[in-house]
């Protein structure tokens, strides 16, 4: 993530936002479920011949899966202000970005180590130059800015850029849920982006975040396990 750039944009465009959300950061704890079809049943019929009984099975498809269930989080950002960087500058529209504004939440959590966003409504192949990424604000600043691709694409122009490794750091994809464990420590209070950035080889990058305001003690345990398939 762009941070000298974020940082011009909460003084330029995303000031006039108001650079925290929008007024649009929910707090309400995300709700998640699992669906799986009924278990396959089996019906054997009898056939009567002039030899040996034959019989037929008929089986329904196999259940189905979904992401794994995280637990409820009171910290939720939506990913609203969109943004212009590289070969060009300025606000970034719904027509730029390979999503819609608003349609992507990022549900915060911690683990011993590190601070983990999921993001809820961020399809992994949404672009082949796809790299969410995340950062800290407190009174020193922007810190622990970072950027990873998701497995698969292209994220070579991005800038501070850390290596996605499954279960320990960057972005993991388990079932189409995306999450990120961060570069943030675990202990570090502030407010939170989580962002959304696609760096094609024009030069003419294109982003958008949303961000709260957390007490990391605050923020709810995630199992890694979880995060990875």
């Amino acid at each position: 993530m762009n941070r000298y750039f974020i940082a011009a944009l909460l003084a330029g465009a995303l000031f006039v936002a108001a650079c925290g959300d929008d007024a649009t950061t929910s707090t309400a704890a995300p709700t998640t479920s699992t669906a799986t079809s009924a278990a396959p049943t089996t019906t054997q019929v009898a056939t009567t011949t002039t030899g040996a009984p034959t019989t037929s099975t008929a089986t329904t498809a196999a259940p189905t899966t979904t992401a794994a269930a995280h637990p409820g989080s009171p910290f939720v950002s939506r990913v609203v202000d969109g943004y212009i960087f590289g070969s060009e500058t300025g606000v970034a529209t719904n027509d730029d970005l390979p999503f819609e504004l608003g349609s992507i939440e990022v549900h915060w959590y911690r683990t011993d180590t590190f601070i983990v966003a999921v993001y809820d409504g961020l399809a992994p192949n949404a672009s082949e130059y796809l790299c969410p990424g995340n950062s800290i604000l407190t009174n020193a600043g922007f810190e622990h800015v970072s950027n990873a691709p998701v497995p698969g694409t292209d994220c070579s122009n991005a800038f501070a850029i850390i290596e996605s490794v499954p279960g320990v750091s960057g972005v993991q994809v388990c079932d189409g849920l995306l999450s990120y464990i961060t570069a943030i420590p675990s202990n570090l209070d502030g407010e939170l982006f989580g962002t959304v950035e696609v760096y094609p080889p024009s030069g003419r990058f294109v982003g958008a975040t949303g961000t709260v305001d957390a007490t990391a003690a605050d923020l709810p345990q995630i199992d890694l396990a979880s995060l990875t398939c």
